[in-house]
């Protein structure tokens, strides 16, 4: 299995099972993609990840046969895939949505949901709201180097505690207790960070 890059993206190619209804036998090819498109953005077990993207797909059971105690019929496939996989320890970026007072909210890969709770924030940084007439802007700030802030859709480098898959819900807890950690403008200056597509939170 290869890193594509520290951000926690896997490309492999893997050897799976399915098991497809009759009524797909005219087209067997489409419906192992059916199943592979149903587990997209999802966590699957057998591929112990999220399942990004995948492709070349090749159906390895030349004869298959139907089960005698339900009407499905078992194939081997393979095929290229692109797994998202998470993991304690590693250090990742995200983009903030969501400022509260006691937690950082964030998605990763413009996806995945983050959360950073503030007993795993550093002391340094504390929660800011400030109120222009009906305007009111949320962040967090540096106590020592105010230049340090994380607003609402900043790009943030955070530490990965946890990775929990709750019935499909895919849920990072991670940390930002870290030096290294924080406001990725203030972080890494002069770096190219993403814009998002439009209409994009």
């Amino acid at each position: 299995m290869a890193a594509i890059s520290s951000n926690g993206l896997y490309r492999t190619r893997t050897h799976f099972a399915v098991e497809l209804h009759p009524s797909t036998v005219s087209d067997v090819l489409g419906g192992v993609k059916e199943q592979l498109n149903a587990h997209l953005l999802r966590y699957v077990d057998e591929f112990e990840g999220v399942l990004v993207a995948y492709s070349n797909v090749q159906i390895l059971t030349k004869q298959p046969v139907i089960h005698p105690y339900f009407p499905y019929f078992h194939l081997d496939v393979r095929a290229d895939v692109l797994l998202f996989k998470p993991s304690p320890g590693m250090t990742l970026v995200a983009r903030v949505n969501h400022l509260g007072e006691d937690y950082i909210s964030a998605l990763a890969l413009g996806v995945f949901n983050v959360t950073i709770p503030t007993r795993a924030v550093m002391p340094e940084l504390h929660f800011l709201r400030e109120v222009w007439g009906t305007l009111q802007e949320n962040k967090w700030i540096h106590k020592v180097t105010p230049q340090h802030q994380i607003h609402e859709h900043s790009y943030i480098v955070f530490r990965v505690e946890d990775v929990k898959d709750n019935g499909g819900f895919f849920q990072i807890s991670g940390s930002m207790r870290e030096p290294a950690t924080g406001a990725a403008d203030f972080l890494h200056p002069g770096v190219q960070l993403p814009e998002p597509p439009a209409g994009w939170p």
